[in-house]
């Protein structure tokens, strides 16, 4: 919708200007060039590798990452790595 609609990331970011904009496509990964033309403040990669969305997208946008919903089963310490090799892959 973001990509089809522009004038909704328009009209949101308008109306708060104050806020960042964070867009989430689930199961982006083909399209996630061309996701920072919406508009938005920052794309969430979802389970696409922080290093290649980084590269992907380039250093003018904002990026969050995820780490695998699974991870939380594991133990704190299996967890905590993940997290830490999630934040230094990019």
């Amino acid at each position: 919708m973001a990509l089809s609609e522009p004038e909704i990331v328009d009209s949101v970011k308008e109306t708060h200007p104050e806020l960042p904009l964070v867009l989430y496509a689930s199961g982006s990964g083909g399209l996630l060039e061309r996701l920072p033309l919406t508009g938005v403040d920052v794309v969430s990669l979802g389970t696409v590798d922080m290093a290649e969305g980084r590269k992907r997208l380039g250093s003018n946008i904002a990026v969050q990452g995820n780490v695998d919903p699974g991870v939380l089963f594991g133990s704190k310490e299996f967890i905590s790595n993940r997290i830490f090799d999630t934040a230094e892959s990019w």
